[in-house]
């Protein structure tokens, strides 16, 4: 991992945290709030879009009296307001801090607002080993135009090569891969074909990839204590426990 990648660029909605359950419901609630019904959208629809892009493919059946500012602004709020009712995906917080031990730059390169990636990092507990967040905020055009992961390069001071995309959509992978940067696509097997370091059906098998099978017991949660067998102090070390 060392020898090839000096950093990672994480997407955060759907990679690191399960949140497009929430930003459905936002989007769901804010415009039902406004006049507009939208539930019979499938949830799946915006997946890796730009809210920004969201606005312009429903402006019509929005109110002409709602100000595209206000409506992102309420969206937002919601999201914020509910966000403790995200989950983490299964082994991200640990293998962020198995990456940070070392030595690997990271940074997150999301297509939402600033205060929307700073609750999820928050919520996770992720945010003092993410050097800087490049947002929806931060550039004119946001994935899967490839000013995002430029942007991230540019900042990291690092060639595009150097550096890991982590997503899990085609809109980001595609964002990644214009900008240069090798992708691994997790999760969503309707992305893989995008990827271009590798499709993983979780963060456990592309922390397999990038540390070794090892690694895998190190992202698991602890075994409670009333089903605890001989031998599980071995397979999970208390100091590698899932926080």
């Amino acid at each position: 991992m060392t020898a090839r990648f000096k950093a990672i660029a994480w997407d955060v909605d759907g990679t690191l945290v399960d949140s497009e359950p929430l930003h459905y419901r936002a989007l769901i609630q804010v415009c039902r709030d406004r006049g507009c019904r939208i539930d019979g959208i499938d949830e799946m629809t915006f997946l890796g879009v730009s809210i920004a892009d969201v606005w312009e493919q429903l402006r019509s059946d929005l109110p002409d009296g709602l100000s595209k500012g206000d409506w992102l602004a309420a969206i937002d709020r919601y999201y914020v307001e509910n966000c403790g009712s995200i989950a983490m995906q299964p082994g991200a917080l640990k293998l962020i801090e198995k990456a940070a031990a070392a030595g690997i730059r990271q940074v997150c390169v999301s297509n939402s607002h600033r205060q929307v990636v700073e609750a999820n990092l928050q919520m996770m507990g992720a945010e003092r080993y993410m050097e800087f967040l490049v947002c929806l905020d931060d550039v004119k055009n946001g994935k899967p135009a490839p000013e995002p992961y430029a942007r991230a390069c540019s900042l990291l001071e690092l060639p595009a090569h150097d550096v890991l995309a982590v997503e899990d959509s085609r809109t980001g992978a595609a964002s990644a891969t214009a900008a240069g940067l090798p992708v691994a696509v997790v999760g969503n097997m309707n992305a893989m074909e995008s990827s271009t370091y590798g499709g993983f059906g979780s963060l456990e098998e592309l922390a397999a990839e990038l540390f070794g099978a090892s690694a895998v017991r190190e992202l698991q949660p602890a075994t409670p204590a009333g089903n605890a067998h001989p031998g599980a102090a071995a397979i999970c070390p208390a100091g590698s426990l899932s926080r």
